[in-house]
C-alpha cells in the first residue's frame, strides 16, 4: 500500500541523506519504513535529544544534512536543547516529528501539542504538514533555507 511515508523515504535518499537518527514511536512508523525500503540507515537511539545532537555531529562532520525524526508531542519537545545546540553552530539539521492525525486536533488527542510554537525561535523554517503530498514541497523548500553542509 502507497503511503507518504514512501515517498519521504525517497526524497531523503534523492537530497543524499544516508542515515537518519531516531527513537520509534507510532506516529512515524511509515516515515522508517519509507527509509528502510530506500536502504537509509536508521539509528535508534535512547532519546530524542541524542537523535537530534547526533543529527548535529553528522553535519558537522560530513558534507551532509543531519536528520533526525521523533514522534509527536513529548518526542518532539524532547529536542529543544539539542535544536537550540545545533541553531547555535549553524548545523544544517532537517528535524521531522510526527503529529496527532490532522482530524484529531484540539480533542485531546494522544501527544497533541502546538510543536510549531514551541520551535519556531530555534529554527529556521518549522510547519505543520496537513496535506500528506506537500511535505516534499516544504520540505524541499526548508533545505534550501539551511547553510552549507
Amino acid at each position: 500500500m502507497k503511503h507518504v511515508g514512501l515517498d519521504i523515504g525517497s526524497f531523503l535518499k534523492h537530497k543524499n541523506i544516508s542515515s537518519i537518527f531516531t527513537l520509534c514511536g507510532g506516529h512515524i512508523s511509515p516515515i522508517l519504513v519509507g527509509c528502510e525500503k530506500e536502504s537509509i540507515d536508521i539509528i535508534q537511539v535512547r532519546d530524542e535529544a541524542s537523535a537530534v545532537f547526533a543529527a548535529d555531529a553528522v553535519s558537522r562532520l560530513t558534507e551532509s544534512i543531519g536528520v533526525a525524526v521523533v514522534t509527536a508531542g513529548p518526542g518532539v519537545t524532547n529536542t529543544i536543547t539539542a535544536i537550540k545546540n545545533a541553531q547555535m553552530a549553524q548545523s544544517p539539521l532537517l528535524l521531522i516529528g510526527g503529529a496527532a492525525a490532522t482530524l484529531l486536533k484540539g480533542r485531546g488527542s494522544l501527544q497533541d501539542i502546538d510543536q510549531i510554537s514551541l520551535l519556531k525561535t530555534y529554527v529556521k523554517s518549522g510547519f505543520s504538514v496537513y496535506v500528506p503530498n506537500s511535505f516534499i514541497e516544504l520540505s524541499a523548500f526548508t533545505l534550501r533555507l539551511l547553510p552549507p553542509p
